[in-house]
């Protein structure tokens, strides 16, 4: 009777129809093995970094989630009073004249309308990930300030300037002699908070809606926030970005290559091959779940690490979108960890495979050589 030891680490380095497997065989199959475990890390990114990470519909759901259309007019104007009058010179001061504090950012809001606010955002998120997508030769991020323009030097900027004036007490003589002074000299900036008698109200609106004009009028009609071109007949940013999305993609690609090189070394035997593919996946697996569940923890620590030394505004602004962006790369996360488990239940599955059909294989044959 003729015995022979059919055990997971023997049975890849000796096999009765081919004898005992070379020295090179076994040190290229570890090596072969080692690179399947690092290569399955990226490969279980794929999927989700394109359903995820570069989508502009999961971060435009995030700034919905975020309440950001809500609070947009009180960030406004807590940049403004911080850091100055950087996207609308002059309207600060025009609305603190002529409104009281607490009709601030009602003011602002009517402004810069919700739905102006809306279409400039999904806009720059649509342009931003055609660009690096590789779908736009050049990438140009700016707002779109003709709308705004348009509304504010027409029938709603007078709206807004009689609206400034509502329920506001009438104005007295002594104010009628200093409005009527500023009015000639035309400072408006200056008037007094008061109701002008319907007397003198036409000048008096016009002189503010003057006023208006003129700072509508030194709004651009478009500031750029980014602007970025390509190298002729290039799609797309290259670089360091273009090669990491390539190589995420390919990392695929190189699975199936390492499995292939391997079943030419084990002799195209599909049972030794499974015995040897099944520890790779699954320790790939499991080191991909839980590199996804380190960086979750990771990017939290540091969003909180840096919100926590910027003085309070900045703070503001950063915790709004670093957490609009955690938002997005937690999803992302989340389904690399999703695939994480699913590599090491294949990789389990295959182990469980291999050992099944060893155990066949190893009856087989002992009882044809009794």
């Amino acid at each position: 009777m003729c015995y022979y030891n059919n055990g997971a680490s023997d049975s890849m380095n000796w096999s009765p129809e081919t004898g005992p497997q070379a020295w090179w065989k076994r040190v290229l199959l570890s090596c072969c093995a080692l690179l399947m475990m690092v290569a399955s890390i990226p490969a279980q990114a794929v999927f989700p970094a394109d359903l995820v990470l570069f989508r502009p519909e999961p971060y435009l759901e995030q700034v919905e989630r975020s309440g950001f259309y809500q609070d947009y007019p009180e960030l406004a104007f807590e940049l403004i009073e911080a850091g100055g009058e950087l996207t609308l010179p002059g309207a600060a001061q025009f609305i603190k004249t002529l409104f009281p504090p607490e009709r601030y950012t009602g003011v602002l809001r009517f402004i810069l309308p919700e739905a102006w606010v809306r279409a400039q955002v999904e806009q720059a998120v649509t342009d931003f990930w055609a660009y690096y997508n590789f779908r736009a030769a050049d990438l140009r991020i700016a707002i779109d300030f003709r709308p705004v323009k348009t509304r504010l030097q027409g029938a709603e900027g007078q709206a807004l300037v009689k609206a400034a004036f509502e329920e506001l007490p009438e104005c007295s003589a002594q104010d009628l002699i200093n409005m009527a002074g500023l009015l000639l000299q035309g400072r408006t900036d200056e008037f007094p908070r008061c109701r002008p008698p319907q007397q003198i109200e036409q000048p008096v609106y016009r002189g503010l809606q003057l006023a208006l004009e003129g700072f509508t009028s030194a709004l651009p009609d478009e500031l750029a926030l980014a602007e970025r071109h390509s190298l002729p007949g290039q799609r797309g940013p290259g670089g360091l970005y273009a090669l990491f999305r390539y190589g995420l993609r390919w990392s695929i690609f190189f699975l199936a290559l390492l499995a292939a090189w391997a079943i030419i070394l084990l002799g195209y035997s599909w049972r030794r091959f499974l015995e040897w593919a099944g520890p790779p996946l699954y320790a790939g697996g499991v080191m991909g779940a839980v590199l996804a569940s380190l960086l979750g923890v990771a990017a939290r620590w540091l969003a909180e690490s840096i919100g926590g030394i910027l003085p309070a505004t900045a703070r503001q602004v950063f915790g709004l979108f670093s957490g609009m962006a955690l938002g997005v790369f937690q999803q992302f996360l989340a389904w690399m960890g999703v695939a994480g488990v699913v590599f090491a239940v294949a990789g389990l599955g295959v182990i469980l495979a291999s050992r099944i059909m060893g155990k066949r294989y190893f009856a087989t044959t002992y009882f044809l050589r009794d």
